[in-house]
């Protein structure tokens, strides 16, 4: 299992991985689409009120790629929605289970 960090928000409200070319998620991806059906990707969206997961494949077209090809190849692909309350002093999982579009 993978996790990485979704801190980016889209105009239409959506938590967005990565915010710039990143060899090593590239890395990351490769070597768990070899072992598709034993692997997945957790995206943390640190963001409130998002309305789901996607690629920002402005920031990398090769992760987009990338993770088609892991959908295709049956690595789970999973996201959810955890941010820091100031008014609450505390971290919220507002969305255990985000819809991911790819």
């Amino acid at each position: 299992m993978e996790v990485k960090s979704a801190a980016m928000r889209s105009p239409e409200g959506f938590g967005m991985y990565p915010d710039c070319p990143t060899e090593r998620g590239r890395k990351h991806l490769r070597e768990l689409i070899e072992i598709a059906d034993k692997s997945g990707v957790l995206f943390i969206c640190a963001l409130p009120k998002v309305r789901g997961f996607k690629p920002y494949c402005e920031g990398d077209e090769e992760i987009c790629k990338l993770l088609e090809e892991a959908r295709e190849r049956g690595v789970l692909l999973k996201a959810i929605s955890l941010h820091f309350d100031p008014s609450k002093g505390a971290v919220v999982l507002e969305n255990p289970d985000l819809d991911v579009y790819i």
